[in-house]
């Protein structure tokens, strides 16, 4: 959600509480560059054991889809995506990435779909059931998408994405101090996640802990001076310590 918040004579805009997504596997030994990628070849689509080169091949579509995201450009990138799945159809790495593409511009339905293929590919792959489970939560489908995180924690216990991002689905649910439970996971593993320490002061803002709240943004701050976000939760929690209360307007 996008809002606009009035804190004293200052508008500020800040996206709160977006998803914390995990990275898009890349295999940096597969050049993105032209020359890895060649035409697609029916051969490959049917014989029963894909030769190395169509896999390297696979992966080179794939890492040139990453690199499309990485440029904004998200037709073009799920095209890629879709030409090394279509060269190797077992290519979980290639399926993952289609689906957290998908969960990002709003397609979470079809995301689901494509973290599935990852997991039927590959059932111990924590980052598919991550990704499976911020689609889930993007459908509102809270319950599920705890499962998914669960999953993922269990194949992967310093899965700290997993846990950041079973601490924000628990934030949407209204389960404060299970997220925070969840956001202390992520820290304790990765104590410069940005993300989880934001998250941790959102849930704590909610829970009318201001105090904590504050302090928690301040440690956000010292891992990003720069960060928007972490500027805006801790000017909500000084407002609402002090109860002056602070114009929340959506656009």
């Amino acid at each position: 959600m996008i809002v606009l918040l009035l804190y004293g004579s200052l508008w500020l805009v800040a996206s709160l509480s977006n998803p914390i997504q995990d990275p898009i596997d890349l295999d940096p030994s597969n050049s993105v560059s032209q020359n890895n990628l060649r035409p697609l070849s029916n051969n490959n689509q049917n014989s029963p054991a894909l030769s190395q080169s169509a896999m390297q091949n696979s992966d080179a579509w794939k890492n040139k889809g990453y690199a499309l995201e990485r440029s904004f450009k998200y037709d073009e990138a799920l095209n890629a995506y879709d030409k090394a799945i279509e060269i190797n159809p077992k290519n979980a790495k290639a399926w993952n990435n289609k689906g957290l593409l998908l969960s990002y511009t709003g397609k979470a339905n079809e995301a689901i779909t494509a973290d599935d293929k990852a997991i039927e590919i590959n059932p111990q792959y924590s980052a598919a059931w991550n990704n499976k489970g911020l689609a889930l939560d993007n459908l509102k489908k809270y319950d599920e998408a705890i499962r998914a995180y669960d999953k993922a924690i269990e194949i992967d216990p310093h899965n700290f994405y997993a846990w950041a991002n079973k601490g924000y689905t628990l934030f949407n649910w209204n389960k404060y101090n299970e997220a925070i439970t969840a956001d202390d996971k992520a820290i304790g593993i990765h104590p410069k996640y940005l993300p989880a320490w934001i998250n941790k002061g959102d849930a704590l803002d909610n829970l009318k802990k201001y105090d904590e709240a504050i302090k928690v943004f301040d440690k956000a701050l010292e891992i990003d001076p720069h960060s928007l976000m972490a500027r805006c939760g801790k000017g909500i929690a000084q407002s609402l310590k002090s109860n002056n209360p602070i114009v929340v307007q959506k656009i």
